[in-house]
């Protein structure tokens, strides 16, 4: 079916929760009705043959499939169409994916869901490549627990990365940053980490506690109201805010598809109930072919 491969990839993109522009996505960026899609005797027998049905129901299980390879996590995918040979072409009126305890880019994720948002959708095959030949939106939110956190900044991958930042000339530790551990409690993200620095602990290792909240900035996710626990009074939290906002799991870079174009824009993150909520879109433009 044209349209699986990228569906498939359109919503491993959106997970990795990233943006490098900020944009408001909403359905005025939608293509214009009338749409070219089958109606009256074709429709009709569609639907009274059950082929509708049978390529919906191939095409769903071909995502979940893809989905599973990718991410190690079952999805449930559904999509609407208009009929059989629409579908087939690439066209139809939505698809939805949500999935529970996922692990994206190393983040941990209680859940997703992810819903297209205009009325019609059409993508079309040239060789080994899908392209979009009308705009695509879908709308995506996604909730993190306190122990999704902590399994985030245990991860193996987390780890790399922090080692990935040390410094250091001829054997000697100018920084590193180890041990780091995270919670959510009073909806507020607490985050201790050991840090060496000449710079910043004369070289002792120097454990670091840290109190914050999470805002939307330019379609990005960034740590927020930054305070010092007592253990952490000795330290000058202006000297490690950049290290700090290096620490952000939720900072992640990615191309969809390689689309140009491409936009994740976050909408909207909120700790509620000591769980972090995040929300945003996906526009994929139109290529011409």
């Amino acid at each position: 079916m044209n349209a699986l491969k990228f569906l498939s990839g359109i919503f491993l993109s959106i997970m990795l929760l990233t943006s490098g522009a900020n944009a408001n996505c909403d359905k005025s960026l939608c293509p214009a009705a009338p749409y070219p899609v089958s109606s009256g005797i074709p429709m009709f027998l569609s639907n009274v043959t059950g082929s509708n049905f049978l390529l919906t129901k191939i095409g769903e299980m071909t995502i979940q499939r893809q989905l599973a390879k990718e991410l190690g996590a079952n999805f449930n995918v559904e999509i609407y169409p208009y009929g059989a040979k629409d579908l087939i072409d690439g066209k139809f009126r939505k698809i939805t994916a949500d999935a529970g305890n996922v692990v994206i880019n190393g983040l941990h994720i209680t859940s997703i869901k992810s819903e297209s948002i205009c009325d019609y959708n059409h993508f079309v095959t040239v060789g080994e490549d899908v392209y979009p030949a009308e705009n695509f939106i879908s709308k995506f939110e996604v909730v993190v627990t306190s122990n999704d956190l902590q399994r985030t900044f245990s991860s193996c991958k987390y780890k790399k990365m922090l080692e990935n930042m040390k410094m250091s000339v001829n054997n000697f530790i100018l920084f590193k940053v180890f041990d780091p551990a995270a919670s959510i409690s009073n909806n507020r993200i607490n985050l201790s980490l050991k840090m060496i620095s000449p710079l910043i602990s004369a070289g002792n290792v120097k454990s670091v506690d840290l109190n914050m909240g999470l805002a939307v900035h330019d379609g990005r996710i960034q740590f927020t109201d930054v305070k010092l626990g007592q253990k952490s009074a000795n330290i000058n939290i202006n000297a490690i805010l950049p290290i700090i906002n290096k620490l952000n799991p939720f900072m992640y870079e990615t191309d969809i598809l390689k689309s140009k174009g491409s936009i994740v824009n976050i909408r909207d993150v909120q700790i509620l109930n000591n769980e972090i909520h995040i929300s945003g879109n996906v526009f994929i433009p139109k290529k011409s072919i």
